[in-house]
């Protein structure tokens, strides 16, 4: 669930009694970055400390105001390819703490505080099967998120600032140029996703309830379609906002 005040949270957890289950919020985009960023070769204990150093020119603040998480990039034996990354995932210290602060002011029982890219990750492995990876394709109030994940892991995230609501309303040439921008998008990403991460193919299409009202599902299957003979599909009838506890990312200093 989303953040929101004390007294509406409080309300919530009173209303539907929600001490009795774990909760999970998500942080918004402005409120973190994630970043790709190639994987230090240090012991797993100095991991930390080296990811730090490695992005803390990229932050807009000190990195000792920043909670690090880490989300491994992992390649297997056989793969050709050399570099292995990893995503840095980086939030305000004040901001972690302010979130904790609410839901414990309202009483609610907060397990995980997630992102929106693990937690489409976490939705989207659901329907993983055959070995193969999974595009995940949502729109919010965000704008849209694009990932790909393969074996429960996420190799690749992607954001264009286009909302929901824009999807949905356009029309005419507006709509025909903003599935355009959409379409371009999906076909760099996935084309990146092919060239760097060639150990996996993708076998399975997720998309939202709006892409389907917008056309968006049916400019931007084609492109996933041509890349598997045994391409499926999948559409969410609201858009995933949940963590698996398995696979979340977890929060850490």
């Amino acid at each position: 669930m989303e953040s929101a005040e004390p007294k509406s949270l409080e309300k919530v957890a009173r209303e539907f009694g929600a001490r009795r289950f774990r909760c999970t919020t998500l942080l918004k985009p402005a409120e973190y970055q994630i970043l790709l960023v190639e994987a230090p070769a240090v012991k797993r204990e100095e991991l930390k400390p080296a990811l730090r150093w490695r992005i803390k020119d990229l932050l807009d603040y000190h990195v000792d105001d920043a909670t690090l998480d880490v989300l491994d990039v992992p390649l297997p034996s056989t793969a050709t390819q050399r570099t292995h990354y990893m995503y840095a995932v980086a939030a305000r210290n004040e901001t972690v703490r302010t979130t904790i602060e609410r839901f414990q002011s309202a009483g609610f029982p907060l397990a995980v505080i997630d992102i929106p890219e693990t937690a489409q990750r976490n939705v989207a492995a659901l329907y993983e099967k055959d070995e193969r990876g999974v595009v995940a394709l949502t729109f919010d109030a965000h704008g849209m998120l694009l990932t790909v994940n393969f074996a429960g892991e996420l190799y690749l995230s992607r954001r264009l600032e286009i909302t929901q609501e824009q999807l949905v309303a356009a029309t005419g040439e507006e709509s025909v140029q903003m599935l355009d921008r959409v379409l371009v998008e999906t076909q760099r990403s996935l084309d990146h996703c092919e060239r760097t991460y060639n150990f996996f193919s993708l076998g399975a299409w997720c998309s939202d309830r709006c892409l389907t009202r917008s056309g968006c599902a049916n400019t931007c299957r084609p492109i996933c379609t041509c890349r598997s003979s045994r391409w499926t599909s999948a559409r969410w009838s609201i858009c995933p906002r949940a963590a698996r506890p398995r696979t979340r990312a977890r929060a850490a200093g």
